[in-house]
């Protein structure tokens, strides 16, 4: 999955299909010039390589009274940069910017603008290691929704405004089937697993994940734990490392068979009922690239750092130690380390803030992490020529392994 720069408008790379019009009808089919044409927006400014829209679906007729118009189907034209196309079924088939519009007779609707981009939708198998507990199915199936429209940029749990820069991800989530040796789950997503141990450090949590750890190459781990009230935390992950070197990413080579950290997601029980909580999602966003978008790891609130913390220019980071002073005040307004002044709505922020967006920098480095990322279930860790010679279903603790502090997520003190 090679990423392409440089979005370029091209004139002819579409695919359409229909039953050719009638040329004399649609020269000769004129609208009453008390009719109203438009062409509506479809949601998003963004598809993939061979996505399909139906823009008959798009176009709007409507009379003074804002009644709907009937319209024969061999008046209409559509154009697709500026040229006309022999139907209304368009599929992209080249990395591109396309501008469509509608005519019919001597009028012309309004133009909207899509990208194409030279992604894939990416979908990731979900388990769900519940330690000393369960999970209903219709605990997952929400959990797993929420994360999937977090990435696809459908998330809004306090419908709040979102970010200008918000861009839809690619990435979805779906509870695993199957466990590692092709056994049907009884519910899908769900590991029960039983441990000594009732409580959890973040440290011991990180321990105990060893004891089961599903192939991340072939699905996200998700541990859940009941975390000592002494931490005080939502949840934690670990970043995935790289091949390939690029700036905030640790690179592992990859010739190394077996993972060095047990990469996942770790979440505090507390917080599973939360139907609002963008913590999975939050953590998911750790796992493939991102980072807080202040300087600060749990309670450690930092003023503004000298560099951007986490490499993406639009995403503005502020003095988290000053806003922690009054965040009950506060809330979502924050003031930016430049000394604008903005309205939280990232999700690799927390409390307090709308977490309903990821932004086009972010995405980024999400897409890099899917491309050259260790330890996960991308396409390029599944392909079968790829890293699997020595790989296990279940991943036993390295005789290298060496503790490493994750990223942890603090949970707001009641």
């Amino acid at each position: 999955m090679k990423k392409t720069h440089g979005l370029f408008v091209l004139l002819a790379a579409v695919a359409l299909s229909c039953t050719p019009p009638d040329a004399a009808l649609e020269k000769n089919y004129q609208l009453d010039s008390t009719h109203t044409l438009r062409l509506d927006t479809p949601e998003g400014q963004e598809i993939l390589i061979g996505d399909q829209l139906d823009l008959r679906t798009l176009v709007k007729v409507t009379d003074r009274n804002g009644q709907s118009v009937s319209v024969p189907a061999q008046a209409v034209q559509y154009l697709v940069n500026n040229q006309p196309v022999g139907g209304s079924q368009f599929q992209a088939t080249a990395v591109g910017t396309y501008t469509f519009a509608v005519k019919i007779g001597n009028r012309t609707t309004n133009a909207f603008t899509l990208t194409a981009l030279p992604y894939q939708l990416v979908r990731i198998p979900v388990v769900f290691h519940t330690v000393n507990s369960t999970l209903t199915e219709a605990q997952i199936n929400r959990m797993v929704k929420g994360m999937t429209d977090a990435f696809r940029n459908k998330w809004n749990p306090y419908n709040g405004a979102k970010d200008e820069n918000a861009v839809d991800n690619f990435v979805e989530f779906y509870a695993a089937e199957t466990n590692p040796s092709g056994q049907s789950l009884a519910i899908n997503g769900l590991d029960a697993v039983t441990s000594s141990r009732t409580t959890f450090t973040s440290q011991q949590a990180v321990y105990e994940a060893w004891n089961s750890y599903w192939n991340p190459n072939r699905f996200l781990n998700v541990w859940v734990y009941t975390i000592s009230q002494e931490e005080s935390l939502s949840g934690f992950a670990y970043n995935l490392p790289v091949t390939r070197a690029s700036a905030g990413f640790r690179v592992q080579s990859a010739s190394r068979t077996s993972p060095d950290l047990p990469y996942g997601v770790y979440l505090n029980k507390i917080d599973i009922n939360d139907s609002r909580s963008s913590t999975l999602a939050h953590e998911a966003g750790h796992l493939l690239g991102l980072n807080h978008v202040f300087d600060g790891n749990g309670d450690e609130s930092k003023s503004c750092s000298s560099t951007d913390p986490d490499y993406c220019a639009d995403t503005p980071y502020y003095d988290r130690g000053a806003y922690m002073d009054n965040y009950r005040a506060l809330r979502q307004r924050r003031t930016a380390c430049d000394g604008t002044s903005y309205v939280s709505t990232n999700i690799m922020d927390y409390y307090l803030g709308y977490e309903n967006s990821f932004t086009r920098n972010q995405r980024d480095r999400i897409q890099y992490t899917l491309n050259y990322g260790r330890w996960l279930p991308s396409p390029a860790n599944n392909d079968p020529r790829a890293r699997q010679a020595a790989e296990m279903d279940y991943i036993k603790r390295p005789d290298d392994y060496v503790y490493v502090p994750p990223v942890i997520c603090a949970k707001e003190n009641e």
